[in-house]
């Protein structure tokens, strides 16, 4: 999977500020982050969305220290919901405060951006993972069988290497593995 895996993987740790998960919402767009240990070791996978709301949920609180039902950050709601739910996640993203936020007197906007966020109740702890060396057709088969969206590639020490998503093993960029990996043996 080394040939097909995104190399340049953001990676987000168990405890970080508020401001660092924005930024990395914000620049990137990814659909999933690889959770990572202080030592560098992968531990899971927290999807893009349920980053979004958490972000969102502790801008509307104030505080990024309050508990969340998982079930409550998969909730299919109706489309008008839907967009200004979106709308709030795109104003969070650039740094406003939401109008219907109750943040308390006490804490700042700035204050709050400095805060520390906990992922740890958002991590999935099950997310797939595979060395580099793991076969195409095998990772193929997880993908279609499985229902997976990302595939995280790790190292021999957990260490995570890349990311294969569902786009990656088409059958035109296993096609451009196959060359690159063909071509990395002549060299």
């Amino acid at each position: 999977v080394r040939h097909v895996m995104a190399k340049h993987v953001v990676t987000l740790w168990e405890r970080m500020r508020l401001r660092d998960v924005r930024e990395a919402l914000k620049c990137t767009r990814h659909n999933g982050f690889p959770i990572i240990k202080s030592d560098g070791s992968f531990v899971g996978l927290v999807a893009r969305d349920v980053l979004l709301k958490v972000v969102v949920e502790s801008v509307r609180r104030g505080t990024t220290h309050f508990e969340v039902r998982y079930e409550d950050l998969n909730v299919v709601v109706d489309p008008v919901v839907h967009a200004r739910e979106q709308e709030q996640q795109l104003a969070v993203l650039d740094g406003s405060v939401l109008a219907s936020s109750s943040m308390s007197s006490s804490v700042s906007e700035s204050q709050l951006w400095e805060e520390e966020l906990d992922l740890t109740p958002f991590i999935n702890f099950s997310a797939y993972r595979v060395s580099e060396n793991f076969s195409i057709e095998k990772s193929y088969l997880l993908f279609t069988t499985m229902g997976l969206r990302h595939l995280v590639v790790v190292d021999v020490k957990n260490h995570v290497k890349g990311i294969v998503t569902r786009k990656d093993v088409l059958p035109y960029r296993l096609q451009e593995a196959a060359m690159a990996a063909s071509s990395s043996f002549i060299d």
